[in-house]
């Protein structure tokens, strides 16, 4: 049987599983439009309620005790809110995703694709299709103080013209909370396998507008983007290994104030001659108090060592940081952040020590229709596997919004900027990347446990002096996908309740 008729089969396989449960959805609706009940009678089902988005990213907040009463006044520590401590690994986000819950959620996914430069060279043009099936799930275990999280999203890529550009894309990660009566510790790890770079990366299954690439990459269990190595450089057709191992405690001096200790190692690995591999070590303590109950402040400091397997060039990066945190329910979280750092650099050809600046800041406004995320992070990274330490700048923005009824769709966009950090002792400048992404997607439910989608991202990258991937040549890259697909999952699967 040939690919093409193999791929129809496998559409209309999955549209006959998905339109009678769409005729089968409507009809209860009908009967239910007839039938209401009485507003106080209490529902009879107490199945587990489904996540609120398809797959979510791993959040590893602790369970924490009720809050406060809004008119009470009182401030009140992160802790004591149930969010993550403002120096803490995690991204300062209003999710509470799992939280309570007990599931087991797999998704599927087959989807038809167009690709404008399959080939990843540098003034490309020829259109290739491939095919793309996807399987991801999602885990959430909580019993008594503990809440364990994993997640996994793997992707197979079948070109049509060019069997050998067909590969693969992995990414898995796992988080253990533990929650004390002062103290909490959290451990997480994240590892992915990639075929390319991860920035604004569009081939990983879109489920349901869950999207893996991004400002700061892989990035599926929640963490702060300095734990994970940089991918913002655009490198065409080459496989890595990435990888970050985290863990973060948490002590409570008062009911305002708290410590907070996080070490953590990362990896990023090319099979492939041609870039660096880089190792990175991070320890950081903060200082948390909440001035009131929306309002936290926090100092903190970070520690890296930076180790590659190609150069001698290692260095260390210091940084003293001071932090903000406002927060106001599910509606608003707010994040800023900034202070000196201080490069150490190893054998170079000029400084051996190099001062700058750190900065961070995230926003998150959630509408009853509408979401928007919006975040930055200037800081020195591992060098993205071109550059043995990079001054680097990231900014991202993620829209969401249900648009009718039916149709719900996002937007995302983000633009990174990396120099070389070490200065070299030849006359050639060294090069500047200014990379950019922009993806949109849009879905509409097909029956109870199917959606269809289309989707289209566009990735650039420009550079001062000509770069090369493979054996093309230049100093401007550009690339185009465009998905159409369907995604479909089974009943979520309650696996215990929370003891």
């Amino acid at each position: 049987m040939s690919r093409i008729a193999l791929r129809v089969l496998l559409v209309l396989l999955i549209l006959g599983l998905g339109l009678p449960a769409a005729r089968a959805q409507e009809q209860p609706a009908q009967q239910q439009q007839q039938q209401q009940k009485p507003a106080t009678q209490k529902p009879t089902d107490t199945r587990v309620a489904p996540p609120t988005a398809p797959i979510p990213p791993l959040s590893t907040e602790k369970a924490k005790g009720e809050q406060p009463s809004p008119g009470s006044g009182q401030p009140t520590s992160p802790s004591d809110q149930g969010v993550q401590p403002l120096t803490g690994v995690e991204v300062y986000t209003l999710s509470t995703m799992g939280r309570g819950h007990n599931y087991f959620y797999p998704l599927f996914q087959v989807a038809e694709s167009g690709d404008t430069n399959a080939n990843n060279n540098y003034g490309s043009s020829a259109v290739e299709s491939f095919s793309t099936i996807s399987g991801a799930f999602t885990l959430n275990h909580a019993w008594s103080r503990y809440n364990f999280q994993a997640n996994y999203t793997g992707s197979g890529f079948i070109y049509n013209q060019d069997a050998s550009q067909s590969s693969s894309a992995h990414a898995f990660s796992f988080s253990q909370a533990i929650q004390g009566v002062r103290s909490s510790f959290l451990v997480t790890d994240q590892v992915s396998y990639l075929p390319e770079a991860s920035f604004g990366y569009a081939r990983f299954g879109n489920f349901g507008g869950f999207g893996i690439g991004g400002l700061t990459g892989i990035n599926s269990s929640n963490l702060n983007g300095i734990y994970i190595p940089n991918q913002s450089i655009l490198t065409g057709d080459s496989t890595r290994v990435s990888n970050s191992a985290v863990a973060e405690y948490d002590y409570s001096l008062s009911p305002l104030s708290s410590l907070t200790f996080t070490g953590a190692y990362s990896l990023l690995r090319f099979p492939d001659s041609g870039f660096i591999d880089s190792n990175a070590g991070i320890f950081g303590m903060g200082y948390n108090h909440s001035l009131t109950q929306r309002d936290t402040l926090g100092i903190t400091y970070m520690g890296s060592v930076y180790r590659y397997d190609q150069s001698s060039d290692d260095f260390s990066n210091h940084i003293v940081a001071l932090m903000y945190g406002h927060q106001i329910s599910h509606l608003l979280s707010l994040r800023l952040g900034g202070g000196p750092q201080v490069n150490l650099l190893g054998s170079t050809a000029n400084n051996d020590t190099n001062v700058s600046w750190y900065a961070t800041a995230s926003l998150v406004y959630q509408l009853r229709r509408t979401g928007l995320s919006l975040n930055y992070r200037h800081y020195t990274s591992e060098g993205a596997g071109v550059f043995l330490g990079a001054k680097t700048d990231n900014l991202g923005l993620t829209i969401n919004r249900q648009l009718t009824r039916m149709w719900s769709g996002d937007l995302s966009a983000g633009y990174s900027h990396n120099t070389h950090l070490q200065a070299t002792s030849t006359s050639t400048a060294s090069p500047t990347f200014n990379t950019w992404y922009a993806s949109t997607n849009l879905q509409r439910p097909l029956g109870q446990y199917m959606n269809m989608f289309l989707s289209y991202n566009l990735q650039q990258q420009s550079s001062n002096n000509p770069y090369c991937i493979g054996s093309s040549c230049g100093t401007f890259y550009t690339r185009n996908y465009f998905s159409l697909g369907f995604n479909w999952h089974p009943r979520v699967t309650e696996i215990g309740g929370i003891h």
